[in-house]
């Protein structure tokens, strides 16, 4: 049974392709499908836009390689963006109960994660490398089992820590459930499929 990170991964790409199978190619969001994918998952966000074509600039930002589309790590990256953006409104959100759309949920969820393994060993706001280490096993642990490395931990933990402060706060946090997200697509694909939820 996936963990509740596992699940707001799943939920990240099942978002994704049921967005972008309305037109063309599966594996990107046309214009249109990330203005659809804005409406139907991030309407409060369109709501406050003052400017119409604030989707327009976002998908020209997202569109690295300038095909005039989105794939999937330019959404993920865009979806970590927007949840290290808003991870403080989301804590308030929490606390008061209102309803989320599913990409909302999954980056709520990603943020629950965080805050459920951070400061049990003091701040919070971090993750030691023991609450790294307890959130790896309890949230990845088909992961961390498929590890040969005795090292892994100190491996992920040296990676994230990109200020060498020997923690990892909550961005260096969502850069790894980014890349294992991104990283981890396909294998998800396929199990969305086999649950037939694609």
């Amino acid at each position: 049974m996936p963990s509740d990170l596992e699940n707001a991964m799943l939920s990240l790409m099942a978002i994704f392709h049921k967005y972008s199978e309305k037109e063309g190619s599966k594996g990107s969001l046309s214009n249109s499908e990330l203005k659809d994918l804005f409406k139907g998952e991030l309407g409060c966000f369109l709501k406050n836009q003052k400017d119409e074509k604030a989707v327009d600039k976002i998908m020209a930002d997202l569109d690295h390689n300038g095909d005039g589309t989105v794939d999937f790590q330019e959404f993920a990256i865009l979806v970590i963006s927007l949840t290290i953006a808003c991870h403080e409104q989301f804590q308030k959100s929490f606390q008061v109960t209102i309803m989320l759309s599913q990409l909302e949920s999954a980056m709520d969820a990603i943020i629950q994660v965080f805050y459920k393994y951070s400061g049990k060993e003091g701040n919070k706001y971090i993750l030691t490398k023991g609450e790294l280490k307890d959130l790896l096993s309890g949230e990845l642990i088909s992961f961390l089992k498929s590890q040969k490395d005795p090292n892994c931990v100190d491996d992920i933990m040296r990676d994230l820590d990109v200020n060498s402060d020997g923690k990892v706060d909550f961005q260096e946090f969502i850069h790894l459930v980014t890349v294992l997200t991104i990283a981890c697509n396909d294998f998800f694909i396929d199990l969305l499929k086999k649950q037939g939820k694609m």
